[in-house]
This record gives C-alpha cells, sequence and structure tokens, in this order.
C-alpha cells in the first residue's frame, strides 16, 4: 500500500490540490514559491493533508541546483540527524549551493523534544541550509521557542470534499493511463485516441462523493481505498466501475491497515500495565522493549507509567509517583534512543512495588455516589 500515493505525488503548483488559502498567489508563502525565495519553516495540519508534498514541490523548483534531504522523526535519532547535517554543511561548502537550496525536511518534527530539536539552531543561524518542518500538533506547544523564532509557521486545514473528488478523478486517470508526467507536470498522453478510449477503472458519481466525504480530508485514504480496489478487482476484459458498495467494503479494509500499527501499540501498552500489576518483570520489560521497537512515543509511555504508578500502586510506595513523573520529565529531556534505560527502570520499580486495589475501591465509591 501507498504506491498510487508516492506515483500521483505533485512536483509542481500546478498538480497540487487545495489550501489555496496557504499557497495561492497573493498569500505569504505563495510569493515565497513564485520567487523562489525559501526560508525555514514549519508546515502543520492534520495527516495526508499535503505537507510533504509541498515540501516535495519546494524541493523541486530547483532540483538542477539543490540538495533534498528527507528526514523523518520518527525512523531516526539524533545521530542520524548529525550526520545528515554534516551532509548538508559538505554540500554547500564542496559547490555552489545557497542556504536555500539545501533543503532539510525534517517529517513530524515534533516527535523530537524540545532539547534535541535544538540540533537544528546552528545551522539555521548559520545559513547552511533551509529547514522544513511537518508536524501535526501545534508547534507552539509541541517546539520550542527559539526554533519557532527563526520559522514561519503556515496552518494546512484538511482538504475539502471537493479536493479529493479531484485528487481521486486524478487517480484513477493515471492508473488508466490517461495522462503521465512530463516536465514536472500531469498532462494528457497524446498517443491515445480518446474518442474511441474506454478506460479500465471508472467511479460513479455517488461511489465518488461518499469516499471523498468519508475521507475526512486525509487524501491518504481516499488514495489508499483506490489502490486497494485496483489490486483486489477481478481481471476483465470489460470496463470495472466501482460502485457505492465496492468503496465501503475497501474503504474498511484501507482504514484497518492505516490504523493497524496504533491499535496494535495501545495492545502492547495494555499488556504491560497488566504485566506491571501482575509483577510480572520480565513479561513488563519484554512488552516495553516491544513498544520501544514499534518506535511508541517515549513521554506516552512515561505517562502510562504514571497512571499505573497512581492506580496500582500509590499510598503503598510514595516513592512510585516520584519515579515515574521524573521517568517522563527526563524523556522530555533526553529523548530516544537514550531514554530507553530510563524507561526499563521505571518499570523494574513498579514491578517490585507493593499493589494495593486502590482504583476499583474508588470506582466503587464513584458508581454508589452517581448512584444515589
Amino acid at each position: 500500500m501507498g504506491e498510487l500515493i508516492e506515483k500521483l505525488r505533485p512536483l509542481s503548483l500546478i498538480d497540487y490540490f487545495g489550501h489555496k488559502n496557504v499557497v495561492g498567489k497573493d498569500t505569504l508563502l505563495g510569493k515565497m514559491l513564485e520567487k523562489k525565495e525559501i526560508s525555514s519553516m514549519i508546515l502543520w495540519g492534520p495527516t495526508g493533508c499535503g505537507k510533504t508534498s509541498l515540501a516535495n514541490i519546494i524541493a523541486n523548483m530547483n532540483s538542477n541546483n539543490s540538495c533534498f534531504i528527507k528526514l523523518s522523526a520518527t525512523a531516526c535519532g539524533i545521530g542520524d540527524i548529525r550526520k545528515a547535517l554534516e551532509t548538508a554543511s559538505d554540500a554547500k561548502k564542496k559547490s555552489t549551493y545557497s542556504s536555500s537550496s539545501i533543503i532539510v525536511f525534517m517529517d513530524e518534527i515534533h516527535r523530537f523534544n524540545k532539547l534535541q530539536q535544538d540540533i537544528f539552531l546552528p545551522h539555521i543561524e548559520a545559513g547552511t541550509f533551509t529547514l522544513i518542518g511537518a508536524t501535526t500538533e501545534n508547534p507552539s506547544f509541541s517546539l520550542n521557542s527559539a526554533l519557532m523564532s527563526r520559522c514561519r509557521v503556515f496552518k494546512f486545514d484538511k482538504l475539502t470534499s471537493d479536493d479529493l473528488q479531484s485528487i481521486i478523478c486524478r487517480s484513477l486517470a493515471l492508473i488508466n493511463n490517461k495522462i503521465h508526467l512530463v516536465d514536472n507536470k500531469f498532462t494528457e498522453r497524446t498517443d491515445i485516441e480518446f474518442d474511441c478510449y474506454q478506460p479500465e477503472y471508472a467511479i460513479n458519481d455517488r461511489a465518488l462523493k461518499w469516499l471523498a466525504e468519508m475521507s475526512d480530508g486525509d487524501a491518504r485514504i481516499a488514495l489508499n481505498t483506490v489502490e486497494l480496489m485496483v489490486k483486489l478487482s477481478e481481471d476483465t476484459e470489460a470496463q470495472i466501475n466501482f460502485s457505492l458498495q465496492d468503496v465501503k467494503t475497501n474503504i474498511q479494509r484501507a482504514y484497518l491497515l492505516s490504523v493497524k500499527e496504533c491499535d496494535q501499540n495501545k495492545d502492547l501498552v495494555s499488556a504491560m500495565h497488566k504485566s506491571i500489576r501482575a509483577g510480572d518483570l520480565n513479561g513488563a520489560l519484554y512488552w516495553l522493549a516491544r513498544l520501544m521497537a514499534a518506535r511508541e512515543d517515549p513521554v506516552f509511555i512515561g505517562k502510562r507509567l504514571i497512571r499505573i504508578a497512581i492506580e496500582d500502586i500509590d499510598i503503598s510506595d510514595p516513592h512510585a509517583l516520584d519515579t515515574a513523573v521524573h521517568t517522563m520529565n527526563a524523556c522530555q529531556m533526553i529523548g530516544m534512543p537514550e531514554c530507553d534505560v530510563m524507561l526499563g527502570q521505571c518499570v523494574v520499580y513498579l514491578c517490585k512495588a507493593k499493589k494495593i486495589k486502590f482504583i476499583e475501591r474508588f470506582d466503587n465509591a464513584e458508581d454508589y455516589v452517581s448512584g444515589n
């Protein structure tokens, strides 16, 4: 899944749908793009709204004389970032690149804690590169003030239903070989006689509108659904016209595929909680290791450990809550991968601490009060 998304990713603003209030001609970003004067920026908006696509467009504007380094905070640590920044620095020294033509794109930048984000500051100050960060979280809370003061923030809304319908139709045109990429723009093929052209795949208006509405502004959901419908359709010489029922069936499958990892992480956290409650040290450490391997946010794990300290230990060991709170704070300051040891130590402490059934008694008290 995801092949269609990458194939359809635009390389110019002509093929970029939506967000005219952000990238339109009379907007600040629109004028910056028109004059190719790009400064460091943060793109803030929901998933699937086009943040990564816009970063690709910016990088492609000067593709003959630019260096584009694409990173994700979910897949790399500080060591990887340092290597990438050294690469950018070397590229500037050894070539005629300007700082605006060396672009470092950091996806999910909010996943770095505020101390880790400081690694970008000296390079932005020195003009080594232009930073483009993408985040789904409010940057006022998730990014440090020093980084915010050096970057412009552009807020993206969800894609509209009309935008998504256009994207879906464009995807089917690409699948049907009706359009292809020429000079970084999607254009109709000139080697096809469209008078007698019969597309292989089509979608009726009702299904198209329903899919656009149910995708809730997320182009990834819409395109993954289209890709899944095409892959699961039967081979036939006749045209396949996707119905509303086809869309309903496949959007569920596509959605389940996209949230599978998220649901799995919730199950892992629950399993760790139950192991700590039972005093199963090996089991708790195993589930913690699984969470770390799944790249779960360590601060989220720390918050869950605080809940465990309150719910299952509480006054039987007053130091348990302090340990959990200090662990979460340490995770915020140090981040991955260094904070894994602290989480492990906290899990060991909570496992060995004496347990009480405070939360059950409190729930019973609440039920009694609400029932009276």
